[in-house]
C-alpha cells in the first residue's frame, strides 16, 4: 500500500509541460518506443521531421528543472556566455582551480567544443536536460599523473563543501582520465561516500569499459554508452558490464563554442553539430539526475549516489537498443517524466526504497 501511496502523491503532485522546439534526444528519453516521423536529411521531407531540427517535443515535471544543483564539468572549458547556458547571468561560470599552477592545463582555446556540449545536453536552455541548474567548468590535467588525480578529486570534494547550499552535486566526465591505480581509486570513491554523483562516457573506443580506466571501474559511478536516433548501438562504444545505461550520443545536436561557431559560417544553427561521443551520452544523464535532486521530493537516502544509480537503472527502457554486445546492459535512459508509455512516478525510487 506504501508504494501506491507514493505513486498517488506524486502523479497528483506532478507538473507537466511540454517543449515544442527541442533536439531529438529530449523527445527520445522523455518518451517510450522509437522517434516517429523522423527523416535522416538536411531537410524534412513530406512533413517528416529532419534529426537536424529543434522541432521535436520534450515533456518534463516543471518541478525538476535543476534549480540548486551544480553539475560539474570535467574536461576542455566550457563557453560559458552562450546564450544556451544562461548567457551573461553567471549560471555557468569557472571556480579558481589550483591545479593550473601546475601548468599541465593548457587546452586549446579553440576546436575543442566536447565540455561544451556535455554542458548542453545536461543543462543547456534548448537542448539541454536541466534548463536551470548551475553548470561549473573545471579543466583536468591534460598529462594526468596520479598525483594530479588525486588533488583533482580533493578539489572536487573542497568545491562541493564551499557550495553546499546547493541541493546537490553531479560531476560529470568528459575526459578519459587515468588508469585505475589504489590510490586513485581512494581519492575518487570518496566522492560518492560524500554524496556526490559521477556520471562518466563508457568511452569513444570499443573496449571492455571495467578496464578502460578509474572512474569507469568504481561501483556508484554511472557509465553511459551512446546511441542514435534509430536506436543502434554507437560501434564506437565501450561495453562490457561496467555500462549502466545507454542515452543518446550518436549523431546528437551537440552545442558548440563560440569559436568554433564562427569556423561553420555563423547564422542559423551555426551553434549546433552532429556530434558522436559518450560523453554527451553523460551529459544528458547528468541532466536526468540533476532534475531528480531539484524535485524536493527525494530524502537522504533516496538521493544517495547507490540509490540513485540504480533508480536510473531500474527507470529505463529495457531493451530499446538495437546491436548492444553481449553481456552489456541494454537500458536507455529515462527522463523523471515519460510520455507515450508508464510515468515514472509510477515506479519512482520513493516506491523502491
Amino acid at each position: 500500500m506504501a508504494w501506491l501511496l507514493c505513486f498517488f502523491i506524486q502523479i497528483c503532485s506532478a507538473v507537466l509541460r511540454t517543449q515544442d522546439n527541442a533536439v531529438w534526444p529530449l523527445e527520445r528519453i522523455s518518451t517510450t518506443g522509437p522517434l516517429q516521423n523522423i527523416f535522416d536529411a538536411d531537410a524534412a521531407l513530406f512533413g517528416q521531421r529532419s534529426k537536424r531540427d529543434t522541432v521535436f517535443k520534450y515533456t518534463y515535471d516543471s518541478r525538476g528543472m535543476g534549480d540548486g544543483v551544480d553539475i560539474i564539468v570535467i574536461g576542455p572549458r566550457i563557453d560559458q556566455f552562450l546564450s544556451e547556458l544562461g548567457g551573461y547571468t553567471g549560471r555557468a561560470s569557472f571556480p579558481v582551480n589550483p591545479l593550473k599552477q601546475d601548468g599541465s592545463l593548457e587546452w586549446p582555446e579553440t576546436g575543442n567544443s566536447v565540455g561544451t556540449a556535455v554542458a548542453g545536453a545536461a543543462g543547456g536552455v534548448t537542448i539541454g536536460v536541466a534548463k536551470r541548474a548551475s553548470i561549473l567548468s573545471v579543466e583536468p590535467p591534460i598529462q594526468a599523473p596520479q598525483s594530479a588525480m588525486i588533488r583533482l578529486a580533493r578539489f572536487l570534494l573542497q568545491l562541493d563543501g564551499e557550495r553546499r547550499n546547493s541541493v546537490g552535486t553531479v560531476v560529470v566526465l568528459a575526459w578519459s582520465g587515468v588508469d585505475a591505480t589504489p590510490a586513485t581509486t581512494a581519492a575518487f570513491r570518496k566522492l560518492s561516500d560524500y554524496g556526490i554523483h559521477v556520471v562518466a562516457g563508457a568511452g569513444n573506443w570499443p573496449k571492455d569499459t571495467c578496464a578502460t580506466n578509474l572512474y569507469r571501474s568504481l561501483e556508484n559511478t554511472v557509465v553511459v554508452a551512446a546511441s542514435s536516433w534509430r536506436d543502434e548501438w554507437w560501434p564506437q562504444n565501450g561495453f562490457g558490464t561496467c555500462v549502466s545505461l545507454v542515452a543518446p550520443g550518436d549523431g546528437v545536436p551537440a552545442l558548440l563554442n563560440e569559436e568554433s561557431q564562427e569556423v561553420r559560417g555563423g547564422g542559423g544553427n551555426s551553434m549546433l553539430a552532429f556530434m558522436q561521443s559518450t560523453a554527451i551520452s553523460a551529459g544528458f544523464t547528468a541532466g536526468v539526475i540533476a532534475t531528480w535532486l531539484s524535485m524536493g521530493i527525494l530524502n537522504d537516502a533516496q538521493t544517495l549516489p547507490e540509490n540513485m544509480k540504480a533508480w536510473l537503472i531500474q527507470n529505463a527502457e529495457q531493451g530499446a537498443i538495437h546491436g548492444v554486445p553481449d553481456g552489456t546492459r541494454n537500458a536507455l535512459l529515462k527522463t523523471v517524466v515519460v510520455s507515450g508509455g508508464a510515468s515514472s512516478a509510477s515506479s519512482s525510487p520513493i516506491s523502491r526504497l
